[in-house]
């Protein structure tokens, strides 16, 4: 079955954002996907220091800690989905450590002679579930794209294939959540899902 790792950005392992993540897993799951769900603010990893030995070695330096796991739960993944509340127009600093921390799982940088970097997830499908709890019209104004952007700027090089991502606003109004959000959320998993088999079968041929 594929494998999808989940990432949950939020400190609100109950909120709208979880709340959305929750609807597009479960529908990943009702595919025949497993859920690997990583929540950030649970895990436990020093930050990057800028060594630069990864970019040679591929692997980081540091003590064993959760973002050596992550990096490796990504490799194995058929898919990865991101479920992020955005923190003044961009996505949390948590997000950012623990993708700045495990960039030689995304690029390989280690040839000497090749200036562009080598993605390791070709083909490999990923969506995001961004959240803002900015109404209309302010949660139009670069809130999203700058998230979307600043996520896409990551993944797109690391040769992922990027799903539509969903985006809600005006999430503090929100509560409970309408079933038509949690039905677009649905929508995301079931499709994320069905790429991932794709991925899955292409990865095992």
């Amino acid at each position: 079955m594929p494998l999808i790792l989940s990432i949950l950005a939020s400190p609100r392992h109950h909120g709208t954002t979880a709340s959305l993540l929750d609807a597009a897993e479960n529908a990943a799951r009702s595919q025949g996907c497993t859920i690997e769900r990583i929540n950030i603010s649970s895990l436990r990893f020093a930050p990057c220091m800028a060594c630069m030995s990864c970019r040679t070695s591929g692997q980081c330096p540091l003590p064993a800690d959760d973002a050596h796991r992550f990096a490796q739960l990504l490799t194995q993944a058929d898919a990865i989905l991101i479920a992020t509340p955005t923190y003044w127009g961009g996505m949390p600093g948590t997000l950012k450590a623990l993708l700045d921390r495990t960039v030689y799982a995304f690029i390989d940088t280690s040839s000497p002679t090749r200036s562009i970097p080598i993605p390791l997830h070709r083909h490999k499908p990923a969506a995001a579930i961004i959240t803002s709890t900015a109404p209309w019209p302010a949660n139009i104004m670069r809130i999203f794209t700058d998230v979307s952007g600043d996520i896409q700027r990551i993944l797109r090089p690391s040769g992922f294939r990027i799903i539509p991502f969903l985006n809600i606003g005006g999430t503090r109004r929100l509560h409970p959540l309408p079933e038509k959000q949690l039905d677009k959320a649905t929508v995301l998993g079931t499709r994320l899902a069905r790429n991932a088999f794709k991925f899955a079968m292409s990865r095992n041929k």
